[in-house]
């Protein structure tokens, strides 16, 4: 396109959809597109009488095929600096590049039409005018066969100033009218072109308005590092994570609320809900699932991009392990559950709270271990997570109770502290979490009666209530803990 606009004069047209090749084949590492738009952009100054500027684009030019040995480019580009030498008055260093052409050879390409012309300039600029004629007339002949019309018009242009010079009037007569003829013909062709490249550029840019809604659809309902890898064209139905914490919430009793609320007013409920979670999932870098229903599932996964190099996440998030990322998540989603009837559903469940004397209420299980992620099929992608872990910390979520986030032992391990009650006992802090025994945050005879009392929390740790074995389908007996808060 910026070719066609070029060719009609549209300069400032050509140049911007340049500007735009140039950083898609800058991004594509495309070295020899590079080194064409570089020669197109010295057209532009050559058109515009700034032979300087288009000896830089050229040069640009040259560097780039000669660094990477594009031999095809080296006649077109060495032609134009030729030229552009030679219009600068400077024709030692024009006849240098001459002889570097004449080495290279063909006849029946637009260089050799841009070659003859210097080999003309130069001998005119030695005084030698009526070799300029021969070199001209003898490139023309070649010109009328084997070029195009665009060489053609040319040659009839520089055979008419040649003339004008040599005060041969007939003969610019001659090749002014062929010059004004061809001219007219391509002006007719080019109404035809730029009428075809307008269409052209605003069917692309119809395609490419549809191609990025395709993608923010595709980047809002996965993972980034999944909607690249769609994007770029390759497979993502199974990439294995040795540990992952998942996590799911259910709304206790959602079924007698869906019962004396419309349908409409359930959708508006978990939208208003669960677009919170997402937002409490994107602060602490958890990867929301999927939703089922009025139940959320979500996974905290490591990090394959180094997290100090990041900078969409927070610098408290960067020194979180995964399990940490998950509780916290866990436990703000508790916090907006515990308020959403006074602020956020307030116009929703003001008459139903005499049915919920507990407030709104979800369970939460959480649970760690190696899982399985990918898209399956190729309609209606959705990015799901499989393996033992997960139907683990579904279970966490079923067996748990209403207000409370139930967690595995294995997961409890990473969360664990030493604190102070212990500590004066003599505990020591382990050097890593993973693989030790949980300690509680309370000591046993302050957990009984299961009721929360924050002066017997550890300030800055996370706190662990021991809930006992509890008897889990498929699993046996497990040990399980109340995840209760960090102060």
């Amino acid at each position: 396109l910026a070719v066609v606009y070029i060719h009609t004069n549209d300069h400032e047209r050509g140049r911007a959809l340049l500007d735009q090749a140039l950083a898609i084949y800058a991004d594509l590492k495309a070295y020899a597109d590079i080194s064409s738009v570089y020669n197109a952009l010295g057209h532009i100054a050559a058109s515009k009488n700034d032979p300087d500027e288009a000896l830089r684009y050229f040069e640009q030019a040259l560097q780039i095929v000669e660094e990477h040995k594009y031999h095809g480019g080296s006649a077109i580009v060495l032609s134009n600096i030729c030229s552009t030498l030679t219009r600068l008055g400077r024709i030692d260093e024009a006849e240098t590049i001459l002889h570097r052409l004449d080495e290279i050879g063909g006849v029946y390409a637009s260089p050799y039409r841009v070659r003859q012309m210097s080999r003309a300039k130069i001998a005119e600029a030695r005084g030698n005018t009526d070799e300029a004629k021969r070199i001209l007339l003898e490139t023309l002949d070649v010109a009328n066969d084997k070029l195009k019309v665009l060489d053609q018009l040319a040659l009839h242009e520089a055979l008419r100033d040649l003339a004008r010079t040599m005060m041969d009037f007939d003969a610019y007569i001659t090749h002014n009218e062929q010059y004004n003829a061809i001219k007219e013909q391509i002006q007719g062709a080019e109404v035809t072109r730029r009428i075809a490249a307008t269409e052209a550029e605003r069917n692309i840019a119809g395609e490419r308005a549809e191609r990025e809604k395709e993608r923010a659809v595709l980047y809002s309902t996965l993972p980034k590092h999944i909607a690249d890898l769609i994007v770029r064209g390759e497979q993502v139905t199974g990439d294995h994570y040795e540990n992952a914490a998942v996590f799911f919430v259910d709304i206790v009793g959602f079924t007698t609320l869906s019962d004396q609320l419309s349908a409409s007013e359930v959708v508006s409920l978990l939208e208003r809900l669960y677009s919170q979670f997402d937002e409490i999932c994107k602060r602490h870098d958890v990867t929301k699932i999927k939703t089922i229903g009025d139940s959320y599932m979500a996974v905290a996964f490591p990090n394959t991009v180094p997290r100090d190099a990041r900078d969409d996440i927070s610098s408290e998030q960067r020194v979180a392990s995964l399990e940490e990322r998950a509780a916290r998540a866990a436990l703000d989603m508790l916090d907006v559950v515990a308020n959403a009837p006074s602020s956020l559903l307030k116009d929703l469940l003001t008459d139903l709270l005499a049915d919920l004397p507990n407030g709104l209420q979800v369970r939460i299980g959480l649970h760690n271990g190696p899982v399985t992620a990918g898209v399956i099929g190729t309609e209606r992608l959705q990015y799901d997570v499989w393996g033992d872990t997960v139907n683990v910390a579904s279970r966490m979520e079923s067996t748990g109770e209403p207000g409370k986030i139930h967690v595995s032992e294995a997961f409890a391990q990473f969360l664990t502290p030493i604190p102070s009650h212990l500590r004066e006992r003599g505990a020591s802090i382990p050097s890593t979490n993973k693989g030790d025994d949980v300690i509680p945050s309370r000591s046993p005879e302050r957990s009984e009666g299961g009721a929360r009392n924050e002066d017997d929390l550890e300030p800055g740790t996370w706190h662990l209530a021991p809930r006992g074995e509890i008897e889990l389908k498929g699993k046996g007996l497990m040990s399980t803990y109340w995840l209760e808060g960090n102060s």
